[in-house]
C-alpha cells in the first residue's frame, strides 16, 4: 500500500472513531500485555500496574509497552504479545514521539500474525522530516484499527522505528524514541453492559456549605437538585486526614492514609495496596483520570491503573493555577464519549474551591475582616463549580451516558474559617475540615431522593464503588463497603475512625500557630470525637459530643477522661499500631518476590510551583 494512502486511511480512522458519538452495543475489553507485565510481582493483587512503565506527554502521563530486548538496538526491537482476539476485535491504542533529535521522525507500525501470515494493522509518522510541522507530533495520539480474520489466536507486533541511528538507549525496556500506550483489544459482548464508574473529588469542598447537608445560602442548586430528586445522600462521611495526598491515598486505596502511603517526608503510594483504578482496570474497564496535579499529581502514584492520566498544568506560578473545573470536567466528558459502549471508570479531580480564593464574580461581604472574606469567596467558588458539575451531569444525560452509570461526588477534606482559631486546612480535626460530602447517582441501582446517617469514612469509598460495580473487594482494606447502606438503609456496624493532620503550615487569622506540632491525630467513636494535640508542652486532648455539640465547642475531657481511656490509647498508638500494618503487608509482599518500594517523590518543578501557587510551601 502507498505510505500516502496508509496515512489517509490512518486519517479516517481516527476521524470516524472521534465522531463516533451514537451508542453502541456493549463491547467486552482486554488489556493487551507483553509477556514481562502480566501482574506486577510487588502488588498485592493481580492487576496492579505498580512497576509498569510510564511516559508523560504534555499534561498527560500513560502507561507504556515495555519490550523484552533491552540489549538490542534501541527502537528497532520489535514488542510482541498474544491475545485471544474476538470476532470482530477492534484495537485501540495510544502512540507518541519520545526521544530523537530535531528535524527527525520515528515510524510506528502494528501487524497481526495468525498461522505465520502477518498482517499490516497501522502504520503513520511523527516528527519532523518530509516537511511535517513539529507541533502536529507534539503529545499522544489515539488510534483504533479492525483486526481482520476470524477469532483466534493473534500475535501482536508493535515496532517504533527513528530515521536516525543515534536514539538514546533506554534504560528500562521502553524503546526511547517513540511509545505505543494501554493497547486494548474489544469485542461485541454478550453479557449486559458493567456500569460506568464517575468518581469526582471537589477538593477541599465543606459538606456543610452545601444547600443539600442544610446550608442555607444558595451555593449548590444543581447539586441539591440532582442528587437531592435522584441521588442518595450520606450525611455523615468523614475524611482520614486534612490535607490533599493522605487524604485521596485514602479515597483510592481503602486503606489508613500511615498505611497506604511510603514514609519519607513526601511519600507516595506503597507497593502493597492494590488502587481502585487497578482494580477497574483488571476487570476489564476502560480507565481514565483527569486532575488538577500538585498533590494529586501521577508522580505519587495515583497514575496507578489508568491508562490516560491528565493533569491541567495550566499557568504555573500565578493565583489563576487552581479552579479549572471547566477543563476537567470538559476532558472527562470528552473521554466518556470517546469510549461508548465499553465499561469506563473514571476519575475526576478539581482545586475550584480550595485556597487561593479565586471567584468569577467579584464578592463584597457587609463584614471586611479576613475571615468573612474568605467564607464570602470560599461560596462564590462553590456556587460557579455547582454550575460546571450541573452542566457535566446534566450533559451524561443528554449524551445517553448516565443510565448505565454510578456517579459519586465527595472531597478529600474540607475547610476552616476560624471556627476553632485556624484557617484552611491541615491541622484542624473538627468537623469544618473532616466531614465531606457524599453523593451517590445510579439509576436503577440506587433509590432517589434518600439520605444515610449512618458514619462513614473515607476508606469506605473504594469498597462501596467496587461493590456497587458488582465487584468483589480486597480483603485487606481498611475500608468496609456501604452498598447495602445506600441500597436500602441497612445499619452499618460501629467502628471507630482514625483522622490524621499532618502538615507544616499550622495556620490562624493572626500567622503561624506556634503551640500546635505534626502530626497530630484524632478518632470518631459516633457520637464522639477525641482529638488528641500535640504542643510544645506535650499532649493536650479535647472530646466532643458531635450530636449534642455539633460545632464542638464543649470540651468533655476531664469530665469524661476515664471513659474514654482505652479510645485514648488506641490515639496514642495510631503510629505503632499501623507501622505494625505496614511490616505485616510489607512482608507478606516481600515473600511472594516484591519489586523494591518505591523512592520518596521528586516534584516535578511545575508541580512544586503549583504547590507554592496552592499555598503549601512557601
Amino acid at each position: 500500500m502507498p505510505q500516502a494512502l496508509r496515512h489517509l486511511c490512518s486519517a479516517l480512522v481516527l476521524i470516524a472513531w472521534a465522531v463516533g458519538c451514537t451508542d453502541q452495543p456493549a463491547r467486552r475489553v482486554v488489556h493487551v500485555r507483553v509477556d514481562d507485565q502480566l501482574y506486577s510481582a510487588g502488588a498485592a493483587l493481580p492487576g496492579s500496574t505498580f512497576s509498569y512503565p510510564t511516559r508523560s506527554l504534555g499534561d498527560e502521563t500513560r502507561v507504556v509497552l515495555r519490550g523484552r530486548t533491552e540489549e538490542e538496538t534501541a527502537c528497532r526491537a520489535p514488542i510482541s504479545a498474544e491475545i485471544e482476539v474476538p470476532a470482530g476485535g477492534v484495537l485501540e491504542f495510544g502512540y507518541g514521539l519520545g526521544d530523537v533529535d530535531r528535524g527527525s521522525s520515528v515510524e510506528f507500525s502494528i501487524t497481526a500474525s495468525r498461522s505465520g501470515k502477518a498482517v499490516e494493522l497501522f502504520r503513520s509518522e511523527l516528527g519532523a522530516k518530509r516537511g511535517k510541522p513539529e507541533r502536529d507530533s507534539a503529545g499522544w495520539h489515539d488510534a483504533r484499527v479492525e483486526i481482520p480474520g476470524p477469532p483466534g489466536r493473534v500475535r501482536l507486533e508493535f515496532v517504533a522505528v527513528a530515521d536516525l541511528t543515534a536514539t538514546l538507549q533506554s534504560n528500562d525496556g521502553v524503546p526511547s524514541c517513540g511509545f505505543f500506550s494501554a493497547p486494548v483489544v474489544t469485542g461485541p459482548s454478550s453479557e449486559s453492559a458493567a456500569p460506568d464508574v464517575v468518581l469526582i473529588s471537589l477538593d477541599t469542598l465543606r459538606a456543610d456549605r452545601l444547600g443539600i447537608y442544610g446550608y442555607p445560602k444558595k451555593t449548590s442548586p444543581n447539586i441539591d437538585r440532582i442528587f437531592g430528586k435522584g441521588g442518595v445522600a450520606v450525611e455523615h462521611l468523614y475524611s482520614n486526614a486534612t490535607n490533599t495526598l493522605e487524604g485521596h491515598a485514602a479515597m483510592l486505596t481503602g486503606l489508613l492514609p500511615k498505611t497506604a502511603l511510603t514514609e519519607e517526608h513526601v511519600g507516595k503510594l506503597a507497593r502493597w495496596e492494590t488502587t481502585l483504578g487497578e482494580e477497574m482496570r483488571a476487570r476489564g474497564y476502560r480507565t481514565g483520570a483527569f486532575t488538577e496535579d500538585a498533590w494529586v499529581a501521577a508522580q505519587f502514584g495515583f497514575w496507578r491503573g489508568f491508562e490516560r492520566y491528565g493533569e491541567e498544568r495550566s499557568g504555573p506560578g500565578t493565583d489563576e493555577t487552581v479552579g479549572y473545573s471547566h477543563e476537567i470536567f470538559a476532558k472527562g466528558l470528552e473521554w466518556l464519549r470517546a469510549y461508548r459502549g465499553q465499561p469506563k471508570f473514571l476519575f475526576l479531580h478539581t482545586y475550584e474551591v480550595h485556597y487561593p480564593y479565586t471567584p468569577r464574580a467579584p464578592v463584597t461581604p457587609e463584614d471586611s475582616s479576613p475571615r468573612a472574606v474568605d467564607s464570602a469567596n470560599y461560596d462564590a467558588e462553590i456556587r460557579y463549580l455547582d454550575e460546571q458539575l450541573g452542566s457535566f451531569l446534566d450533559a451524561l444525560e443528554g449524551a445517553g451516558l448516565s443510565s448505565n452509570a454510578i456517579v459519586v461526588v465527595t472531597a478529600d477534606h474540607g475547610e476552616e474559617f476560624g471556627e476553632h482559631g485556624r484557617r484552611y486546612h491541615g491541622t484542624t480535626l473538627h468537623d469544618e475540615v473532616l466531614h465531606v460530602p457524599a453523593l451517590f447517582l445510579a439509576p436503577g441501582r440506587l433509590p432517589a431522593g434518600q439520605r444515610r446517617t449512618a458514619p462513614l469514612q473515607l476508606v469506605d469509598l473504594m469498597p462501596t464503588i467496587l461493590e456497587l460495580a458488582g465487584i468483589q473487594s480486597p480483603q485487606r482494606l481498611d475500608g468496609r463497603s456501604f452498598a447495602a447502606s445506600l441500597r436500602d438503609g441497612s445499619a452499618m456496624p460501629a467502628r471507630i475512625i482514625y483522622h490524621q493532620a499532618d502538615t507544616a503550615l499550622a495556620l490562624n487569622y493572626s500567622g503561624l500557630d506556634a503551640d500546635w506540632l505534626s502530626p497530630s491525630y484524632a478518632l470518631t467513636k459516633w457520637p464522639y470525637r477525641l482529638i488528641g494535640i500535640r504542643t510544645r508542652e506535650g499532649h493536650r486532648y479535647e472530646l466532643f459530643d458531635l450530636a449534642a455539640d455539633p460545632r464542638e465547642s464543649d470540651n468533655l475531657y476531664e469530665r469524661m477522661k476515664e471513659r474514654f481511656a482505652a479510645e485514648r490509647d488506641g490515639l496514642d498508638r495510631y503510629e505503632e499500631i499501623n507501622a505494625e500494618r505496614r511490616r505485616v503487608l510489607s512482608a507478606g509482599i516481600a515473600a511472594a518476590g516484591a519489586v523494591t518500594e518505591p523512592a520518596s517523590a521528586q516534584i516535578d518543578p511545575k508541580v512544586r510551583e503549583k504547590m507554592r501557587a496552592l499555598g503549601y510551601t512557601e
